[in-house]
């Protein structure tokens, strides 16, 4: 989804969907997101918002390899997963570090979380990866609560919805 702007200038936000039934890793950021794309939908905005719901790694290197000129108004951009549970937070930093996205985070995540980490970019972890590699090095970082494979559920059937919370959410939101 496109949601256009006054300029060109493009924020990713992006989730990805790539296991069934899984509340946590997959579902709470794309509720998050939708929530958001709805909010945002209904503004005036400077710049244009692109939403991408795509399977993890693979929906990323898909519209990477396909978007082109989309891909160099990217000025912004973050990853939503695990948003929904009770941890955290962490921001991930997009391999540029000191993006305008990181020094936002890192700012919010300040004031609201003082229990948050903010965390160097690494090639582990979401779609931020993809983003971020050689070639496009897109100032894109990642939003999480708890962060992947630290939370005894991830990836298990015991991601469900009891291990996500309404309040977390709109925290997350």
């Amino acid at each position: 989804l496109l949601i256009a702007g006054e300029c060109d200038d493009e924020v990713l936000l992006s989730a990805h969907v790539c296991h069934p039934s899984l509340a946590n890793d997959n579902c709470s950021g794309l509720a998050l997101l939708a929530h958001l794309a709805r909010h945002l939908s209904q503004t005036r905005r400077r710049l244009s918002y692109r939403i991408l719901f795509a399977p993890g790694t693979i929906g990323a290197i898909a519209w990477l390899a396909q978007a082109g000129e989309a891909a160099r108004r990217i000025k912004h951009g973050l990853i939503l997963s695990c948003v929904g549970d009770g941890g955290g937070p962490h921001y991930k930093r997009s391999r540029r570090g000191d993006a305008l996205i990181d020094r936002a985070m890192a700012h919010v995540l300040a004031r609201d979380w003082p229990q948050s980490q903010v965390l160097p970019f690494s090639p582990y972890g979401y779609d931020e990866r993809q983003y971020c590699s050689p070639g496009f090095n897109l100032p894109v970082g990642s939003f999480q609560r708890s962060q992947w494979g630290t939370f005894p559920e991830y990836h298990t059937s015991a991601d469900d919805l009891d291990l996500i919370a309404p309040d977390h959410l709109e925290h997350s939101y």
